[in-house]
């Protein structure tokens, strides 16, 4: 063959190859753009601050350790529930545990009186 026509041809190849790099890596980057969005709502939807906003509470003792568990508290321990719009200290005046199997109990199962635990 002649080699102008090849050369045409060759060309030809390159320039749908170069096409055709092109539409893949804005595919690529519009899918990872779309991952990055997801996983950015994801990771707000775990910030403590949306969570306070929702309507829940962070509980701490006086030391700012988190009470994550009602069975870490004590009868008479002052503890900070916070919430989005702010916090509030309280005394435990009575302890109610979950049975796992049975669910929450009411106040008929509070727990004897237990010493405050020292800070």
């Amino acid at each position: 063959q002649a080699p102008r026509p090849l050369l045409e041809r060759w060309r030809h190849r390159a320039v749908q190859g170069v096409a055709r790099l092109r539409s893949a890596a804005a595919s690529r980057v519009q899918r990872m753009h779309a991952r990055q969005d997801g996983l950015a709502q994801r990771l707000k939807s775990l910030d403590p601050r949306d969570v306070l906003r929702r309507g829940y509470a962070w509980v701490e003792d006086d030391a700012g350790r988190a009470v994550t568990l009602a069975a870490q508290v004590a009868l008479g321990q002052r503890l900070r529930a916070v919430w989005a719009d702010g916090a509030v200290r309280a005394e435990a005046v009575g302890i109610e545990l979950a049975d796992a199997a049975k669910g929450p109990v009411g106040p008929e199962a509070t727990l004897p009186d237990r010493p405050v635990p020292p800070a």
